[in-house]
């Protein structure tokens, strides 16, 4: 199966979130995402 960019971001963002990751460190990945 193969994975489109919307799939891989949105994996992402829930995987960020689940983490709790602070907004600080969250910057780069969405620069990184973009």
């Amino acid at each position: 199966k193969s994975y489109s960019y919307l799939d891989v971001v949105g994996r992402t963002v829930i995987v960020l979130e689940k983490h709790n990751v602070v907004p600080e460190h969250n910057v780069p990945f969405q620069v990184l995402l973009l």
